[in-house]
């Protein structure tokens, strides 16, 4: 292979693993493996009123639908309050299945949105998680097949719309109950350029962001790559790392000189160049929202946008310190990522 190959593939193969993108098959629960849960299981509240449900959307003037989870709380938190789960990074499905954190890989993938939707229901709050568009059969037997040429030619925008309508949906069929609902938005990663486009954020009662991404992505992935090289223990990872940290340049470099019809890791050029160009203006556009917004980052996240977030008015920062960027330590939600969004949004509320 000629090393400008070398470098395209190693570039890919980065972009799939920092954007969440699992090249290693997820572990996938079946709806029956849920729904019926171990003698264990039972005796906890743990998705004890968990459901599956349909979320019609309109798109290209036909209606089309989202697979969705919802878990209701054995005792609700008041006021009543509603989780919508945002998609983040990744060709994901309501689960929010993750293989790693960018820089290393987990023994085995994870769950990611379902752990948060046990532990905030167990608090009292509803969730709901639904899947990304783009997530499709071929590659998650979860998800259904749906149309995705609009998210080509419209990029982040398009997602941001599914949100629109799945909000609108959230707030007439599960919070219209003649209660003062709550309806609180929470994203990862990828995730924060979707929220900052959407006409219901400015409707939410508050924000969650999870490792956001914002700023120049390209500098923020390089610059995280080399602040990973300086920590590697030996000389061999430090030595991929770098060279990583290269491709990723030579990747981002590259990318305005693709023909806009062309397709790159599964997403077309205009996609990615809408994903780079709103991460640019994010943080401003969610600032000028006037809302509440709780920024949870890992201390361990080379990949952090903590510089890129300091000041904001509105925006209240949390360091996680023994959790990566996923918040996950052994295997688990760290309790204190949990913690911390149960706090402010119960303080908030």
């Amino acid at each position: 292979m000629k090393r400008k190959d070398l470098v395209y593939v190693c570039s890919l193969l980065l972009i799939n693993l920092l954007a969440g993108c699992s090249y290693r098959a997820p572990q996938i629960l079946h709806k029956q493996t849920l729904m019926t849960p171990s003698a264990d299981e039972k005796k906890t509240k743990t998705f004890k009123n968990h459901i599956e449900v349909n979320i019609p959307l309109k798109i290209f003037d036909k209606n089309i639908y989202i697979q969705a989870d919802v878990s209701r709380p054995e005792k609700k938190f008041e006021p009543k309050t509603l989780f919508i789960l945002v998609p983040g990074s990744g060709n994901v499905s309501r689960r929010g299945e993750a293989a790693g954190n960018g820089i290393d890989l987990y023994n085995n993938p994870l769950e990611l949105y379902s752990l948060w939707s046990q532990a905030l229901s167990e608090e009292g709050f509803f969730v709901l998680s639904y899947d990304k568009r783009s997530c499709s059969n071929k590659f998650n037997i979860l998800c259904k097949n749906n149309p995705t040429n609009d998210i080509d030619e419209k990029g982040i925008k398009a997602l941001a719309q599914d949100l629109d309508q799945i909000y609108d949906f959230a707030a007439s069929k599960l919070a219209s109950t003649g209660e003062n609902t709550r309806i609180v938005l929470m994203t990862s990663t990828q995730g924060t350029q979707v929220i900052s486009l959407a006409s219901c954020a400015k409707k939410a009662s508050a924000i969650v962001l999870l490792s956001p991404l914002v700023g120049d992505l390209g500098s923020l992935w390089v610059e995280g790559l080399m602040r990973a090289s300086h920590q590697a223990n030996n000389s061999t990872h430090k030595s991929r790392l770098l060279n990583e940290a290269e491709s990723t340049k030579s990747f981002f470099s590259s990318l305005q000189k693709f023909p806009d019809k062309s397709h790159v890791h599964g997403a077309s050029i205009k996609f990615w160049r809408s994903w780079l160009d709103t991460s640019l203006k994010s943080a401003e556009t969610l600032a000028a929202l006037n809302k509440n917004i709780l920024v949870l980052l890992s201390g361990s996240d080379v990949f952090s946008a903590a510089e890129r977030l300091k000041n904001r008015r509105n925006f209240t920062m949390r360091v996680i310190t023994e959790a990566d960027r996923n918040f996950i330590n052994n295997g688990h939600l760290a309790p204190q990522a949990r913690q911390e969004v149960i706090k402010y949004i119960k303080n908030l509320l």
